[in-house]
């Protein structure tokens, strides 16, 4: 259609539109459909340089004398349109890599929400006269620590993808770690008279990343509690097969089967009765662990999410000055 379009302007010789006018009629034609296949500018070069060539094989194969004028503006067009699309593919990157940061940021403050609730609840225990006990107090620390971690992330937005995460396993005992994220959310699970429990191998270590893993479960046990308003909730996990297999089991309301398809898409972000950003931060963090994450689940019976990760995680991205 582009070609068809120098064509017309051919046969008009004199009167022709100046090539780079071309492209600001207002019958434009918008090559945004092919740009978003992310065809190499390089390949599109080529194609230009074929286009020109068989041209002039056409016209000699004829015996046609193409003055030079006409050859001259054909030369002239097919530029303004190798650069039209160089410019059209540039702004679709830069429009592509906004939006991922965008996304990210999103992320990011969606996770500083679950320390600072935290934070929230034992302020107020202690504005209200409350003396904090050593364990409070070190999820206070703990919880502080785990915001400074995520404003510090801001500074890696260009990792955006699972790929690019930095990972840096350290050995660990699940057990410690899991128990730390539920005892800084059963407060908010009393809260709905709801059950809390941790059921798990107390000596069972692996080779993870806990930042990693905390973003996990902080945001699996967040949404479990917020999403069950009667009954319990339930973490646990098991060592089979140089695998760890992590599930977080509730009794709410369940979900349909094409709710579990889209589960994890940053486009169901924002939807009634979504997660939201968590499950996103949840399927990126476990892909940056290399394992997977599912659910499994029906209306009015509740849900289970199932992370399997290596029993040893293989680094990744780490930086050597930290």
């Amino acid at each position: 259609q582009q070609i068809r379009l120098i064509g017309s302007q051919l046969k008009k010789s004199s009167a022709a539109k100046a090539p780079k006018e071309l492209w600001k009629i207002t019958e434009r034609l918008d090559p945004e459909a092919r740009v978003s296949q992310e065809i190499p500018i390089e390949e599109v070069v080529v194609e230009y340089k074929i286009l020109i060539q068989v041209i002039r094989e056409w016209a000699e194969d004829r015996g046609l004398q193409i003055p030079f004028s006409e050859y001259s503006y054909l030369n002239e067009a097919v530029f303004e349109l190798l650069s039209e699309s160089s410019r059209r593919y540039s702004k679709y990157q830069a429009e592509q890599v906004s939006k991922t940061r965008q996304y990210y940021l999103a992320g990011v403050a969606h996770q500083m929400r679950n320390p600072l609730l935290v934070i929230q609840n034992q302020l107020e225990l202690i504005q209200s006269g409350v003396e904090l006990k050593e364990e409070a107090m070190e999820r206070l620390v703990r919880n502080t620590g785990r915001l400074l971690f995520l404003v510090n992330s801001v500074l890696r937005l260009e990792r955006f993808k699972a790929s690019e995460l930095p990972v840096s396993p350290k050995n660990i005992y699940p057990f410690d770690l899991l128990g730390n994220i539920v005892d800084d959310y059963r407060p908010f699970a009393q809260e709905k008279s709801i059950g809390l429990y941790l059921e798990v191998d107390r000596s069972l270590q692996m080779q993870a990343d806990p930042d990693l893993l905390s973003d996990i479960f902080s945001n699996l046990i967040d949404n479990a509690i917020k999403y069950t308003e009667q009954g319990q909730v339930k973490v646990s996990f098991e060592d089979k097969d140089n695998s760890v297999i992590f599930r977080v089991e509730d009794t709410g309301p369940g979900m349909s089967e094409q709710r579990q398809k889209e589960m994890f898409e940053i486009t169901t972000s924002g939807k009634t009765g979504g997660a939201g950003l968590g499950l996103v931060v949840v399927k990126r963090s476990v892909e940056a662990m290399q394992g997977a994450v599912a659910v499994e689940s029906e209306i009015g019976k509740g849900s289970v999410f199932c992370v399997k990760l290596p029993k040893e995680v293989k680094a990744q991205n780490v930086d050597p000055s930290n």
